[in-house]
C-alpha cells in the first residue's frame, strides 16, 4: 500500500498502489559530488544529476523534475539576504488561526540559513503579479497547499508531524516540523506541484527536492527524501 504524506497539493489527486523502486539507492559507479551536481556541470547528454552528501545520502532526479527545477532556478537566482525580510514577509504572507508553534519563525530561520530558500523567497516576493500567500490552520487536520489560491493549510497543533513519515536515503524517517512546514510553503512560493504518478515512487519531485536542499543548508542532519510516495508502516 502506498500513501502520500503531507496531505495533497490540488494539482494531482491522491494515488494508491504501485511499489517502491530502490534503484536510486544503488550506483554502479560513484555519482558526482553534491557540489558538482548543483554547479550545473551536467550536459544535456549526461544523466539526471545526483545530489549527495556524506551525511544526507544521495538521490537522482527524474528528467521531468530536473527540467522543472532547472527552469525555476533560472528565474530564482537572487540569494541575497534581505535585512528587512520580516516586514517583507508580513506584506506577502498572511497567517490566520491558532498554532502552538510559529510558522513564520520556521521560514525566517530557513531564509537566514539557506541560500536556496532565499532564492525561492526573493523571487516569489519580487514578482509584481505575485498574490499574497495565505497560511491558515482553521479547520485543518492535514497539511496541504492549493496552488491556484496560494493557500497553505497547516494544522495548528505541531503534533501532526507524528502522523507523517518519508522514505529517505536511510529508510523510513519521521517527518520533522521544519520539513513539513517548508514543504508546503515551497509549493506556494514556486507554484510547483508534486510529481507525476508515473514516477512518484522513485523521485521526490521538485518541491521535496528544494526542501531537501533547504534543510541541508540549514545544517539539519535529516537524510534526503528520495520518494514522494511512501509505503505504509
Amino acid at each position: 500500500m502506498i500513501r502520500h504524506p503531507l496531505g495533497s497539493v490540488q494539482v494531482f489527486p491522491d494515488r494508491q498502489g504501485g511499489h517502491i523502486n530502490n534503484e536510486h539507492m544503488r550506483h554502479e559507479s560513484p555519482p558526482p559530488s553534491y557540489e558538482e551536481a548543483v554547479s550545473g556541470s551536467n550536459t544535456e547528454q549526461a544523466p539526471p544529476p545526483y545530489y549527495r552528501t556524506e551525511a544526507h545520502g544521495s538521490y537522482k532526479l527524474h528528467k521531468e523534475t530536473e527540467d522543472l527545477v532547472k527552469a525555476h532556478d533560472k528565474l530564482a537566482s537572487d540569494d541575497a539576504i534581505r535585512t528587512d525580510f520580516s516586514s517583507v514577509f508580513d506584506k506577502n504572507v498572511t497567517i490566520s488561526g491558532a498554532y502552538n508553534y510559529n510558522p513564520k519563525a520556521v521560514i525566517e530561520e530557513a531564509y537566514t540559513q539557506s541560500a536556496t530558500c532565499r532564492r525561492l523567497t526573493n523571487h516569489a516576493f519580487s514578482r509584481e503579479d505575485n498574490p499574497k500567500i495565505s497560511i491558515t490552520s482553521e479547520g485543518v487536520f492535514s497539511p496541504s497547499a492549493n496552488l491556484a489560491e496560494k493557500t497553505v493549510r497547516l494544522p495548528g497543533d505541531k503534533s501532526w508531524v507524528k502522523n507523517h513519515a518519508y522514505l529517505s536515503t536511510q529508510g523510513m524517517r519521521d517527518m520533522s516540523l521544519e520539513r513539513g512546514v517548508i514543504h508546503e510553503v515551497v509549493h506556494a512560493l514556486t507554484g510547483l506541484g508534486d510529481p507525476d504518478p508515473d514516477y512518484a515512487d522513485d523521485c521526490p519531485g521538485p518541491v521535496s527536492h528544494y526542501t531537501n536542499l533547504i534543510l541541508k543548508e540549514m545544517g539539519r542532519n535529516e537524510p534526503f527524501r528520495v520518494s514522494y510516495a511512501i509505503p505504509d508502516r
